[in-house]
């Protein structure tokens, strides 16, 4: 009985300490980060052929505000939660966002602030997407994927929702229509 209560205690043990300190990851993010939009694979129908595309799944509101929040406190803050941005594009986001955090500037009914956040936000999952989907990898060869990539690097910043429909447009070219 006593070996067993041990060893109960000890996986307890184990358990609390493996979680770290309120949960915290080390600045690895898991699969459950609401905070971040995912891109996910979804199979899709077009002129009766299956083809995957990239969808997006927006984050958390009250997450991604939060994550904003840590992030903000200085540039390098925002280098290191986005790490898959360039150090122009975090220097333009840390102004963007600190410049408009209290501003009066809106996207139809939102404001530009929280707007902004959720294009950048986009932008690295984007980033992080492409540089890391092993799917990707086996759905197109990586000259393709490169060539791709550095074609839409010219777009803006914040413009991934653009990037990742031209990812699902060479799809249904090269997958169904063969060109």
């Amino acid at each position: 009985m006593k070996k067993l209560l041990f060893s109960i205690l000890m996986v307890l043990g184990l358990f609390i300490l493996g979680c770290g300190k309120d949960g915290e990851t080390g600045g690895i993010f898991s699969a459950e980060d609401k905070s971040r939009p995912k891109l996910i694979w979804q199979d899709t129908n077009f002129d009766g052929k299956s083809v995957k595309e990239i969808i997006v799944v927006l984050a958390d509101k009250e997450a991604e505000d939060k994550l904003f929040e840590k992030a903000l406190k200085s540039q390098e803050e925002v280098a290191k939660t986005f790490p898959f941005l360039t150090e122009e594009e975090v220097e333009q986001v840390y102004k963007d966002l600190i410049e408009e955090k209290n501003g009066s500037k809106f996207v139809g009914d939102i404001p530009y602030y929280d707007y902004a956040k959720s294009l950048y936000n986009l932008e690295n999952s984007y980033k992080e997407f492409i540089r890391n989907d092993k799917f990707l990898r086996e759905y197109i060869s990586e000259e393709e994927i490169q060539k791709l990539y550095n074609s839409l690097e010219h777009k803006k910043l914040g413009q991934a929702d653009f990037k990742i429909q031209k990812f699902n447009d060479y799809f249904i070219k090269s997958k169904i229509l063969n060109k």
